[in-house]
């Protein structure tokens, strides 16, 4: 039995290499290691240190000796926060070539920052990849990405499979499932399940599922994982289009391990529509509940999909695919993007004569409206700590002045929102004349 420290950030945290690291650690302790974690942010973990400062980079390699060795669930933010060039990354660097020498340390490797950046910090990258004692990557993909970006050969990264410590968290039969989430009767069900973020692509398959025309519900489950403006904005582009397509639902909140297992079973099909990406634990969970996946090709995903995965390149693909799997065929007229009016018209008329289903306006103007992120302060962050530090003073001295004009203008945006389709609900009514 050998000790072994894991480095990662841990549960509670909400993250999905925290959610990775914690089955791991349980494969491995099942395997007779001795296990202990370590992790950057106060958790379950048995140590805790600030490992996006040099500091905590040091103070590693204290704790770090007293193991046989390490396994790093690697990615760029654990040890550079949001950025890897300047004076601070390149002495966190040094400490990490340092960390290789002292003790063997296992990478697995989830996202990379190796070979970029100044010429300095390149070296010492590589250094670090090269002086580890295992590399570990999910897919070809990344293996042949790694490579090129690293100079090293393919052979000195070994593959994987992502879900070999995965167990499932529930063992519900779907209807079963879909009583315990409150899905009535017997609908055909997307998914799309995951922290809320642009390069996910959920709107993208809403989109695709507003021109499908099926007679299904489609769900988005998951919630921001930061507060950030972009993120923020792109959640309220999800709740607009949940709201303007029939069917279309979103449930914007945090979900334990055993929800997110219930509604993998609860689903006929997952959707993952993903714009970028390298592997996907979902994809993982989704074989062991023996749910099938539409999946666009992209980073390692092919890879991974089974035999019960569709692969798909582009949204008319993911349209038909959407079709495919709901039994519909009788639509084509909706494919058509320059006449997409028409096709929402189309959905509403649909869903209209579906019983319990309230539509809503998909007028072009109203729409444009209501993709209107929400305006709010911006966060008084900086990728340098020194810049984050003076926008907090600033943000203390005027935000008694800027709040009551951000919520003014919040206001007065969805006052016009509402306005908008006050009128169109008249006009389609019959009551308003539009030929003024």
């Amino acid at each position: 039995m050998s000790r072994l420290l894991v480095v990662s950030p841990y549960a509670p945290y909400r993250d999905g290499i925290a959610a990775y690291a914690v089955q791991e650690v349980r494969w491995l302790r099942a395997a007779g290691d001795d296990v202990e974690v370590l992790s950057p942010l106060p958790s379950a973990a048995h140590h805790h240190l600030p490992l996006g400062r040099v500091r905590g980079a040091v103070a590693l390699l204290r704790v770090a000796r007293r193991y046989d060795r390490v396994v790093v669930q690697y990615h760029p933010a654990l040890f550079f926060g949001r950025s890897s060039n300047g004076p601070t990354a390149l002495l966190t660097w040094a400490v990490l070539v340092l960390l290789v020498r002292l003790v063997p340390v296992e990478l697995r490797i989830h996202e990379t920052n190796f070979g970029v950046g100044r010429l300095p910090h390149r070296v010492l990258s590589r250094r670090f990849l090269a002086g580890a004692s295992d590399r570990t990557v999910h897919t070809t993909a990344e293996r042949t990405r790694l490579a090129a970006e690293s100079g090293l050969a393919e052979e000195r990264f070994r593959l994987i499979d992502h879900g070999r410590s995965f167990r499932t968290h529930t063992m519900l039969d779907r209807p079963t499932a879909r009583r315990e989430l409150g899905i009535d009767g017997d609908p055909f069900v997307f998914l799309s399940i995951g922290f809320l973020q642009e390069h996910k692509g959920f709107d993208r398959a809403l989109e695709a599922f507003g021109r499908s025309g099926v007679d299904a519900e489609y769900h988005v489950v998951g919630s921001a994982r930061v507060d950030a403006p972009d993120i923020l904005a792109h959640v309220h582009r999800l709740r607009t289009l949940c709201a303007t397509i029939p069917g279309a639902f979103l449930h914007d909140r945090y979900v334990s391990d055993a929800e997110f297992d219930m509604w993998i079973r609860a689903a006929d099909m997952v959707v993952l529509p993903y714009r970028e990406i390298w592997s996907s634990g979902v994809i993982e969970r989704c074989a062991l509940a023996g749910t099938p996946t539409i999946v666009r090709r992209v980073g390692g995903l092919e890879d991974q999909a089974g035999p019960t995965t569709r692969l798909i390149d582009d949204d008319d693909e993911l349209v038909a695919a959407l079709r495919d799997a709901a039994g519909t065929s009788e639509v084509a007229d909706m494919d058509a993007p320059t006449n997409r009016t028409e096709a929402q018209a189309l959905v509403r008329e649909r869903a209209a004569a579906r019983a319990g289903v309230e539509v809503r306006s998909t007028n072009e103007a109203v729409e444009a409206l209501r993709l209107l992120p929400p305006i709010m302060l911006p966060l008084p962050t900086s990728p340098r700590p020194w810049v984050t530090r003076i926008k907090r003073v600033i943000h203390r001295l005027t935000a008694w002045q800027l709040s009551p004009l951000v919520e003014q203008v919040a206001e007065l945006q969805r006052r016009t929102v509402a306005a908008a389709e006050s009128l169109d609900a008249q006009a389609a009514a019959g009551s308003v004349d539009r030929r003024a």
